[in-house]
Order: structure tokens, then sequence, then C-alpha cells
């Protein structure tokens, strides 16, 4: 057996021709019945009495062809007896075989995708004598190996051997984990198709996480793209999960009240809690917070994070509508009361501060989308319930 290429055996006994350039791969029938429903089928004792295998060296030996709808891309695999009776599928020519001149440009797509066809299939065929798929080395480790990856669980189901390959995918996508976040991050509703088509628990956990805490619009923008994928009930669900979740914490944020101690209560305690108040209903008046505008994060992101030194402007209007004489001589006296009353609420928002993406983002970017929401394995929409 080749120790780097597709597998071959001196003693198989199934003979697979994938196109007309003279690729022709030997395999073993034990293997190929073991791992692959199809082959099983296709090579048990029902199929063997109709005379369409022949005999080399006193064994039982298979030949099949991958043949193509004519002009087509469509392609299925065949015992060679029953490809000379189709006449409507053809062979692949080759890629080593130079194309005829005068090709349309169709004609040549068309001879491109019958090559993918071709690579997927060896690939599926490599795991079952325990080799990784290749996954064609000249596309970066990225956004164009998807499709690779979605083409090799699609050829698997259809030949019935999903198991075997699968731990070869989910190991690729243990490897490469740090791209598959990063586009997770940058493209959720790409990487949930994805994710859905490859059934891959946790991307699709860490894209739904994304998506739940986009903005009003952008979310809006994706509701016919979920109805597609089948998870608009699943995420209006952790969507309104989310937003409920948010009000509890705007109404906690409301509701502080001055210092609880009678004997360090005074009028600066509640002069601190007035200005956060009104500070807070000016800001979520605009849209911020459970308001869902594109800048919503902003909001708890400055209260959990910003000095206190960022709340003077709302000090100073609240200045200009009182006496001045008396908040000259008081704004100094309130900076303890309104350090107490900015505590108290980073410690309100810190549980929505909380990343429960695999990213962690490092950025200091406030108005990005609050990730703090998660979805269990059990809620994953091919999980039996």
């Amino acid at each position: 057996m080749a120790a780097h290429g597709f597998p071959q055996f001196s003693d198989g006994n199934v003979e697979i021709h994938f196109s007309s350039a003279d690729e022709k791969y030997v395999l073993h029938s034990h293997v190929l019945a073991l791992h692959s429903s199809w082959f099983k089928a296709t090579l048990s004792e029902r199929w063997n009495g109709g005379g369409e295998n022949t005999m080399v060296n006193g064994k039982n030996r298979w030949v099949y062809e991958l043949r193509f709808e004519k002009g087509s891309s469509e392609d299925t695999l065949v015992r060679e007896q029953s490809a000379e009776q189709t006449t409507n599928t053809e062979l692949y020519v080759g890629s080593n075989v130079a194309p005829s001149r005068g090709r349309s440009a169709e004609q040549a797509l068309t001879d491109l995708e019958r090559c993918y066809h071709v690579t997927t299939l060896k690939d599926m065929l490599r795991t079952l004598y325990h080799l990784p798929p290749t996954f064609n080395p000249r596309r970066p480790q990225s956004f164009s190996v998807r499709p690779d990856i979605v083409a090799l669980c699609d050829t698997a189901q259809y030949y019935g051997c999903d198991p075997v390959v699968r731990p070869y995918i989910e190991n690729h996508l243990a490897q490469n984990q740090t791209q598959f976040c990063e586009d997770c991050h940058k493209n959720p509703l790409s990487m949930l198709e994805f994710a859905i088509a490859v059934r891959a628990g946790w991307i699709f956990m860490e894209a739904v996480t994304h998506i739940i805490g986009w903005d009003e619009e952008e979310y809006e923008e994706a509701i016919e793209k979920l109805e597609e994928l089948g998870v608009i009930g699943l995420l209006d669900r952790k969507r309104a999960e989310f937003i409920a979740l948010l009000q509890t914490h705007e109404y906690r944020l409301l509701r502080l009240d001055p210092r609880k101690n009678e004997r360090y209560r005074n009028h600066h305690s509640y002069m601190a809690v007035s200005c956060f108040r009104q500070w807070l209903n000016e800001r979520i008046s605009d849209g911020d917070g459970s308001g869902l505008e594109p800048s919503y994060a902003s909001l708890y992101r400055e209260i959990g994070n910003a000095p206190m030194e960022d709340f003077k402007p709302s000090l100073q209007h609240h200045k200009r509508k009182a006496n001045a004489d008396v908040l000259n001589s008081t704004l100094k006296a309130m900076r303890p009361d309104m350090k107490l009353i900015l505590k108290r609420a980073q410690d309100i928002v810190r549980p929505l501060l909380k990343n429960e993406a695999r990213r962690q983002d490092e950025g200091h970017d406030t108005r990005r989308p609050l990730t703090c929401m998660k979805i269990g394995e059990e809620e994953l929409p091919w999980v039996q319930k």
C-alpha cells in the first residue's frame, strides 16, 4: 500500500475506475463491506449469483466505475456490467488528460465539479483504511475547506460509512479550532449553516452564541435564513431569554438605592443615585441596552469597565439643572457615594459581560455584541428529544 497516496493492494479483489485516464484502484471487498452499508449490499451473496462478477485466481472480483450523467456532475458508482448497459452516463475524462479545444465555460465547470467529486470519493475510501482525508492541500485551512468537509459528509452518508468518516472530520475541526472559532466570530450565520450540514455541535453552539447577541436590525435580516435552516424556533426562544435577561438587569440598575446604612445616608447619596438613574434612563431611551440598537452593548460595558470620571458629563448636566451654588460645594462630597453606586452597578452587569464563546475577544470595541448566552448540547437540533 502506498504510504502517502491512495491505498492500493496487490491482493485486493475490488477494482474501482474513477476516470478514463487509467485511474484504477484495487481494494479489499471485506474492508469495504465492513465499513460501508452500500458496499455490503452490492457485494452480498444475492448480487454474486447474477454472474456480474468474475473470477481471478480462484477469487471473486468486482469492478466498479464512477459514472456521470452526460453533461452533468451528478455521479454514481456502478458495477461495470451495469455501466455498459447505461447509455446516458460516462466516465470522467481525467485531470491528467488535456481537454479538447473549443470546450465551453459550462463544460469546463462541469469537468471541475467532476474532479471535485472524484477527489471526495477517494477521500472517503481513504478513511476506510484509517487514512485521513486530504482536503485539497492547495486550499487554505479556513473558509474554503468547508465545502470539502460538507461534500465528504454527504458522500459518507450516501455510502453508509458516516461512523467511520466522522471521527476524521471531527479531528480536523478540532485541530483547526482557532480558525473555525474566528470564522464564527466574523460570519456566524454562514458557520451555523456549515455546522448543521456536518452536525458539528461545538461550532453550532459557538455560532449561536454570537447570533443571540446581535442587535435588532442584524437579527431581523437573518430571520429568513434561520427559517430556511430550520432553527428559527430555537433562536427566537434563546433571543427572548436574552432580552429578558437584559431587562431584568436594567430593572436592578434602576432600583439601586442610596447607602443602606442610615448613619451614612445623606443628600449626597440621593444625588448620586439621581445622577446615575438619569444617565441610565437617557441611554435606554436612546436605544442602548435592551433597546438593542447597534451600539446597545456599550451601555453595559461602560458601566462595567469605565472609571467614574467618564460619568462626569452627567454630573455637570445635573448641576446645571440644580442650584449651582449648592452643587459647587457638594460635587467633591458626592464622589464617594458615586463610586459606591458605580461599584454596585458593576456587580449587577458583570454576568452580562461574561464571554461564553470559545474565542475570547481581546479587543476594546465597546459596541461589539454581547456573548453571554449559550445553548447546551441537549438543545442541538439533531439531538433526539
